[in-house]
Protein backbone atom coordinates (compact mmCIF):
# COMPACT_ATOMS: atom_id res chain seq x y z
CA UNK A 1 0.00 0.00 0.00
CA UNK A 2 1.44 3.34 -0.97
CA UNK A 3 2.17 6.13 1.54
CA UNK A 4 -0.47 8.37 -0.05
CA UNK A 5 -3.19 5.74 0.33
CA UNK A 6 -2.20 5.04 3.95
CA UNK A 7 -2.34 8.76 4.72
CA UNK A 8 -5.75 9.07 3.04
CA UNK A 9 -7.19 6.12 5.01
CA UNK A 10 -5.80 7.53 8.27
CA UNK A 11 -7.28 10.97 7.52
CA UNK A 12 -10.71 9.42 6.83
CA UNK A 13 -10.63 7.51 10.15
CA UNK A 14 -9.67 10.66 12.05
CA UNK A 15 -12.49 12.67 10.44
CA UNK A 16 -15.08 9.95 11.13
CA UNK A 17 -13.86 9.61 14.71
CA UNK A 18 -14.18 13.36 15.30
CA UNK A 19 -17.72 13.37 13.91
CA UNK A 20 -18.75 10.45 16.14
CA UNK A 21 -17.28 12.15 19.22
CA UNK A 22 -19.08 15.38 18.34
CA UNK A 23 -22.38 13.56 17.73
CA UNK A 24 -22.26 11.99 21.22
CA UNK A 25 -22.54 15.45 22.80
CA UNK A 26 -25.46 16.42 20.55
CA UNK A 27 -28.45 17.63 22.53
CA UNK A 28 -26.63 17.18 25.85
CA UNK A 29 -26.49 20.27 28.06
CA UNK A 30 -23.79 21.06 30.60
CA UNK A 31 -25.48 20.50 33.93
CA UNK A 32 -25.58 18.51 37.13
CA UNK A 33 -27.31 15.61 38.87
CA UNK A 34 -28.14 15.30 42.58
CA UNK A 35 -27.68 11.71 43.81
CA UNK A 36 -29.87 10.13 46.53
CA UNK A 37 -27.14 10.75 49.11
CA UNK A 38 -27.12 14.49 48.27
CA UNK A 39 -23.88 14.52 46.28
CA UNK A 40 -23.85 16.78 43.22
CA UNK A 41 -22.25 15.32 40.10
CA UNK A 42 -21.26 17.65 37.26
CA UNK A 43 -21.55 16.51 33.67
CA UNK A 44 -23.88 16.59 30.69
CA UNK A 45 -27.66 16.11 30.85
CA UNK A 46 -30.21 15.19 28.20
CA UNK A 47 -33.88 15.04 29.21
CA UNK A 48 -35.79 15.20 25.92
CA UNK A 49 -35.79 13.71 22.44
CA UNK A 50 -34.24 15.66 19.57
CA UNK A 51 -36.22 17.99 17.32
CA UNK A 52 -38.55 18.13 15.42
CA UNK A 53 -40.73 15.82 17.59
CA UNK A 54 -39.66 16.75 21.11
CA UNK A 55 -40.91 14.82 24.14
CA UNK A 56 -39.56 14.37 27.66
CA UNK A 57 -37.73 11.16 28.57
CA UNK A 58 -39.05 9.16 31.52
CA UNK A 59 -35.40 8.76 32.55
CA UNK A 60 -32.79 11.45 31.92
CA UNK A 61 -29.48 10.68 30.26
CA UNK A 62 -26.39 11.75 32.21
CA UNK A 63 -22.73 11.70 31.23
CA UNK A 64 -20.34 12.45 34.07
CA UNK A 65 -17.52 14.86 33.24
CA UNK A 66 -14.38 13.05 32.16
CA UNK A 67 -16.17 9.86 31.05
CA UNK A 68 -17.79 8.61 27.86
CA UNK A 69 -20.40 6.46 29.61
CA UNK A 70 -24.00 7.66 29.42
CA UNK A 71 -26.30 6.43 32.20
CA UNK A 72 -30.07 6.73 32.63
CA UNK A 73 -31.63 7.99 35.87
CA UNK A 74 -35.31 8.10 36.73
CA UNK A 75 -37.05 10.21 39.39
CA UNK A 76 -36.94 7.28 41.85
CA UNK A 77 -33.15 6.98 41.65
CA UNK A 78 -32.02 10.63 42.04
CA UNK A 79 -33.18 13.74 43.92
CA UNK A 80 -32.98 16.04 40.90
CA UNK A 81 -30.95 17.53 38.08
CA UNK A 82 -30.45 20.80 36.27
CA UNK A 83 -28.94 22.63 33.32
CA UNK A 84 -28.95 26.17 31.84
CA UNK A 85 -30.53 27.65 34.98
CA UNK A 86 -33.38 25.12 34.94
CA UNK A 87 -33.70 22.94 38.05
CA UNK A 88 -35.79 19.75 38.17
CA UNK A 89 -36.78 18.05 41.43
CA UNK A 90 -38.02 14.50 41.99
CA UNK A 91 -41.46 14.60 43.69
CA UNK A 92 -44.02 11.86 44.47
CA UNK A 93 -47.05 12.65 42.31
CA UNK A 94 -50.33 10.96 41.43
CA UNK A 95 -53.13 11.97 39.06
CA UNK A 96 -56.76 10.84 39.20
CA UNK A 97 -59.11 11.44 36.29
CA UNK A 98 -62.87 10.85 36.19
CA UNK A 99 -65.01 12.19 33.37
CA UNK A 100 -63.23 15.51 32.76
CA UNK A 101 -62.42 15.94 36.44
CA UNK A 102 -58.76 15.78 37.33
CA UNK A 103 -57.20 15.65 40.80
CA UNK A 104 -53.52 15.74 41.59
CA UNK A 105 -51.88 14.43 44.74
CA UNK A 106 -48.41 14.58 46.18
CA UNK A 107 -48.00 11.81 48.73
CA UNK A 108 -45.16 9.51 49.76
CA UNK A 109 -46.82 6.38 48.31
CA UNK A 110 -47.13 7.84 44.80
CA UNK A 111 -44.51 7.23 42.10
CA UNK A 112 -42.05 10.06 41.61
CA UNK A 113 -41.87 12.38 38.61
CA UNK A 114 -39.59 15.30 37.76
CA UNK A 115 -41.02 18.78 38.46
CA UNK A 116 -39.44 21.96 37.16
CA UNK A 117 -38.57 24.45 39.94
CA UNK A 118 -39.70 27.77 38.44
CA UNK A 119 -39.84 31.06 40.35
CA UNK A 120 -40.50 29.38 43.69
CA UNK A 121 -43.09 26.92 42.37
CA UNK A 122 -42.97 23.29 41.35
CA UNK A 123 -44.26 22.90 37.80
CA UNK A 124 -45.02 19.66 35.97
CA UNK A 125 -43.81 20.50 32.48
CA UNK A 126 -44.51 17.98 29.75
CA UNK A 127 -43.56 18.52 26.12
CA UNK A 128 -45.54 16.63 23.57
CA UNK A 129 -44.72 15.94 19.95
CA UNK A 130 -46.86 18.95 18.97
CA UNK A 131 -44.79 21.39 21.06
CA UNK A 132 -47.74 21.93 23.37
CA UNK A 133 -47.15 21.86 27.07
CA UNK A 134 -49.10 20.90 30.14
CA UNK A 135 -48.34 22.91 33.25
CA UNK A 136 -49.56 21.93 36.71
CA UNK A 137 -48.30 23.91 39.68
CA UNK A 138 -48.37 22.58 43.22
Amino acid sequence: MSQTLKFFVLAVFICVGCNIAHAQKKDFQKGYLIAKNGDTLNGFVKDRTPEPFVSMYKKIRFQKEGTNRVRKFGPDTILGYGYNGNDFISVPFREEARFFKFRYYSDASAPKVFFWWCEGQLVLYILSSCWSKMIITI
